[in-house]
């Protein structure tokens, strides 16, 4: 909550942010786009940890922050 409050604040409030997304359901809105595309999900797996999950020519990728 904290880093929403600090630093994502002003973008969740454009709408440009979703909420919760599951990795499976990310991974095939990614695949449905341009390569290029990225998004930023909260992690699955690691408390407090942003995903930024990207599509490169037709691969999902995915980098814990």
């Amino acid at each position: 909550m904290k880093l929403v409050e600090r630093h994502l604040k002003e973008l969740w409030c454009d709408g440009l942010i979703m909420g919760f997304v599951e990795r499976q359901i990310a991974e095939s809105m990614l695949l449905q786009c341009e390569p290029g595309t990225f998004l930023l999900r909260f992690s699955d797996s690691i408390m407090g940890a942003i995903t930024i999950a990207f599509l490169n020519e037709g691969n999902v990728f995915a980098i814990f922050m």
